[in-house]
């Protein structure tokens, strides 16, 4: 036997014990990890348990409509609350719904105005921050529509509809088929007016409408497809609920809902129209209730308000750049329809 076989002989069991090393530090690494995931889910588990059957009942109503306002985050309430107990604190911490209709009367969309066409004023309150847009001629608020409408396809960004539009401005709009929060954005639920058409809807069935008239008056209340078209409305979504109607706030039931991203549309008596972007679901900005949004549109005048799509969706885009970004991770929701200001 040379020098070299008797090497190759005396090098030949390291290569096993090398092998049982690396096996022995990948799954020690493998261990410590699993480790960590566990401490962190039961760190997690405790945190729910400790809002939901805690002793703050404020914080665990809140929690848990919070949670009802997301596509899925009810499900982290039913880890530890039975249906009924869920059921009878949204039943206790919720808007009553309005009959009252809209007095056209209380507006005077043609009011000469010495403002600036477009305002941006920045909000804030104990629990989030956000922006006001006010546009001084209510005419040039407008829906735009991402085009063909269907579940199948993805819907546009507000960024993208505004550019489309040759519009300056955009808020997101209205209510929009979203399956357990999988939804592509391109279908919307209820009725969609654009420029005076019916573009989405049914004639006779009845809505929940946000949009204005022919004479830029903005309107918030049911009304069935016919009706809206019958009263002259020019551009409108779906969603809700009013928040103000003739000057007069809604009923809130407890905590109203839970903080959340919000977005809402208002108009003050001298035509001037309100977007209102509220940040949430950030570590900046928790989010606000309703009763936030209702407060913010009091505060500067509106005599008729309404809520539009939340979370995700809420974005304030203006002058290029969106002045209030989406809590989205990655890129802003695509979505059927937007409030736009041209």
């Amino acid at each position: 036997m040379d020098e070299n076989e008797k090497k190759d002989l005396a090098e030949a069991p390291a290569a096993p014990e090398k092998d049982h090393k690396v096996r022995r530090v990948i799954l020690r690494t493998l261990l410590c990890v699993f480790t960590a995931i566990v401490i962190i889910a039961a760190g997690a588990l405790g945190g729910l348990a400790v809002l939901t059957l805690g002793p703050s009942q404020t914080a665990r109503d809140l929690f848990v409509v919070s949670m009802n306002e997301t596509s899925m985050g009810i499900v982290f309430a039913k880890i530890f609350l039975p249906d009924e107990k869920i059921n009878e604190i949204l039943e206790a911490n919720t808007i009553v719904p309005t009959d009252e209709d809209v007095d056209p009367n209380l507006v005077d969309a043609d009011a000469d105005k010495d403002a600036e066409p477009i305002v941006i004023e920045e909000v804030s309150g104990s629990t989030y921050k956000g922006k006001v847009m006010l546009i001084a001629d209510p005419s040039r608020v407008k829906v735009a529509v991402r085009g063909e409408f269907s579940e199948e396809v993805r819907g546009k960004t507000v960024e993208q509809m505004v550019k489309d539009y040759n519009a300056v401005a955009g808020i997101n709009g209205g209510w929009f088929y979203d399956p357990d929060g999988l939804g592509k954005g391109g279908l919307p639920v209820g009725l969609v007016i654009s420029g005076g058409k019916l573009l989405y809807g049914n004639l006779g069935t009845t809505y929940e409408v946000i949009g204005f008239d022919n004479n830029n008056v903005l309107y918030t209340g049911y009304m069935t497809g016919k009706q809206a078209l019958d009263r002259g409305i020019r551009d409108a979504v779906c969603f809700g609920p009013s928040l103000i109607v003739n000057g007069e706030p809604i009923t809130v039931k407890g905590l109203g809902s839970g903080l959340n991203p919000r977005s809402a549309i208002g108009q003050r008596a001298d035509g001037t129209v309100i977007l209102c972007v509220l940040e949430g679901r950030k570590a900046s900005s928790l989010g606000a209730t309703l009763n936030d949004v209702i407060s913010v549109m009091l505060r500067y005048g509106a005599v008729n308000a309404a809520n539009l799509d939340g979370g995700t969706s809420s974005v304030l885009y203006y002058n290029g750049e969106y002045i209030v970004e989406s809590c989205a991770i990655g890129s802003p929701r695509g979505i059927p329809d937007a409030f736009i200001v041209v």
